[in-house]
């Protein structure tokens, strides 16, 4: 299974899936909502905290990204992500990217340690995306704990999920007043917030 990149340098490159469950990737129509809205990533800094077969994180690389950060703990699947990265940077050449075999809960608080040293500019710059199995809450909460409920972040906050599958859309009502917009298809949805 392939997943196609939708914008930017590198529209209509194929990403690699891994068969199973392992990943779920974003649908084509909630991707193209989102990216819609966000067509030129340039200047930003794209981090994928979940990252699976990267296809998010390259999308964003293809529409600009100054850089993407890809987080992934399991082993087979970042085996795919790495190739799909060579393929990528063989076909539109070098980008600044980062691949990390991390659990993104033990990433994130040496994450918030490195990036207190970093201008506001490159701060603010910054995207978090967050798509996690959808059917593990304990992984929202933890995320909102330590991201959204903090006062160490200035930049922007991608979270995708699924109302029936994973958390519903009033689970973030309580940060209503930093919401940019929700992207919505079926049941899934993505949540920008801006800090």
């Amino acid at each position: 299974m392939s997943v196609e990149i939708l914008g930017g340098l590198a529209r209509g490159f194929l990403v690699q899936v891994p068969k199973g469950d392992l990943i779920r990737p974003t649908s084509v129509l909630l991707k193209r909502r989102i990216f819609d809205s966000w067509q030129n990533l340039e200047g930003y800094i794209f981090i994928d905290l979940c990252a699976g077969s990267g296809a998010i994180g390259l999308e964003a690389l293809s529409r600009g990204a100054q850089k993407t950060v890809f987080i992934e703990k399991e082993p087979s699947v970042l085996k795919i992500l790495n190739n799909n990265i060579s393929k990528f940077n063989e076909r539109y050449g070098e980008h600044d990217f980062q691949v990390l075999k991390d659990d993104f809960k033990k990433w994130l608080p040496r994450f918030i340690d490195a990036y207190s040293s970093w201008n506001n500019s490159t701060q603010e710059n910054t995207i978090l995306f967050f798509d996690p199995p959808y059917e593990i809450k304990e992984f929202y909460d933890f995320f909102v704990k330590t991201v959204m409920q903090g006062t160490w972040f200035k930049g922007y906050v991608w979270i995708e999920s699924d109302q029936k599958k994973g958390v519903a859309l009033d689970f973030f009502e309580q940060f209503k007043e930093i919401n940019i917009k929700n992207y919505e298809q079926g049941s899934r949805y993505i949540c920008v917030f801006s800090f």
